[in-house]
């Protein structure tokens, strides 16, 4: 295991990034892939491992990168790879990143990153973004994101004003941030826990409706089993945005019956 960015500066100088449009980081000496749910692997012969350690196409085996990784000054960078490994569900086998900045990588194409331990991720602007694969990167968050509280400061100015336009815009903004949430969220989740959030989503829209006994059980039951892959803080932030939502819905709808 090697810091992230000290082992870029012995692998690629600063002066030869830009030069770079393609860079493959692998945990092992192969790559895999993914057909109908299974895998396969990809193994390079020993002449195409030390002719792909240049420009432009770079690619690395057998590295196990931990910390920071700055890719900023891969200006013409068109794929990214990153994978780690957990065929044996061995964490050990991820990478351990905990952050990557990739912002001002604006012709990227295609990228994936899988089997980490990033936790933040700033996409910034991808014009030219074709292919976006992120898989068990259990903590990872999108910078990106951190906009919002941004926009709850507005939301709560707009809000005192009495203007139903600027209020439909407000529920319109949130409910894309929340998909956005969901989606994201759901990117780092098995099959069955994406389920289950499906049914948190729902029990909590249920409550707010209804207030059934029912739903105040399933939803206890669905915090009780996504807290074992995802924090308090994620959990409740969801159900937040659910409840500002519906809250709002709630007040447009009493406000075109007055009119």
């Amino acid at each position: 295991m090697v810091n992230a960015n000290e082992w870029l500066d012995k692998k690629i100088p600063a002066d030869e990034r830009e030069k770079a449009t393609t860079l493959c980081i692998y945990h092992q000496n192969c790559s895999y892939r993914s057909s109908q749910d299974k895998r396969y692997y990809t193994y390079p012969t020993n002449e195409e491992q030390n002719n792909s350690q240049s420009a432009p196409h770079y690619s690395f085996y057998n590295v196990i990168l931990e910390g920071k990784l700055d890719l900023n000054n891969f200006v013409n960078l068109n794929e990214l790879r990153i994978e780690g490994d957990d065929q044996y569900k061995d964490k050990d086998r991820r990478q351990k990143l905990t952050s990557l900045k990739i912002d001002k990588c604006t012709k990227l194409a295609k990228i994936t990153i899988n089997y980490t331990t990033l936790g933040y991720l700033s996409l910034g602007s991808k014009p030219n973004l074709q292919s976006a694969n992120f898989t068990s990167n259990k903590w990872l968050n999108f910078c990106d994101n951190l906009l919002k509280n941004q926009v709850g400061k507005l939301t709560s100015l707009i809000l005192a004003k009495d203007d139903s336009d600027l209020k439909l815009e407000v529920k319109r903004v949130n409910k894309e941030s929340l998909e956005y949430q969901l989606d994201v969220t759901k990117s780092n989740l098995d099959r069955s826990n994406q389920l289950w959030l499906e049914s948190l989503v729902d029990s909590q829209k249920e409550i707010l409706n209804n207030s059934s006994a029912y739903a105040h059980k399933q939803l206890e039951r669905c915090k009780t089993i996504l807290s074992e892959v995802l924090t308090a803080e994620e959990i409740q932030d969801l159900l937040r945005k659910i409840i500002e939502i519906t809250e709002l819905e709630t007040r447009l709808n009493k406000a075109s019956l007055k009119d």
